[in-house]
């Protein structure tokens, strides 16, 4: 798991987690975003990815120009449906 920089910045994930311009590249077969904005400092860290899934509350977000598949949903609800599966 990784995030983007606020993430760190407050504690939630640890510097070797972040990605983008501030963090690392990363080159995943998959990779699920949750309420990312789609800011040019973190996409450029994923712009490798295979398949990119972007779930974001806002129609216009900036991500879902980057990403495969793009779900307008909160991502609680999100979450809550897919922890339910496991």
């Amino acid at each position: 798991m990784a995030g983007t920089r606020p993430l760190g910045d407050e504690g939630i994930i640890a510097f070797v987690n972040k990605i983008g311009q501030t963090g690392k590249a990363v080159r995943p077969k998959t990779c699920i975003s949750f309420d990312v904005s789609g800011a040019i400092q973190h996409t450029e860290g994923i712009k490798d990815t295979k398949l990119f899934i972007a779930v974001n509350n806002d129609d216009n977000a900036t991500i879902f120009n980057v990403a495969d598949y793009g779900v307008t949903s909160d991502t609680e609800d999100i979450l809550r449906v897919v922890l339910s599966m496991l």
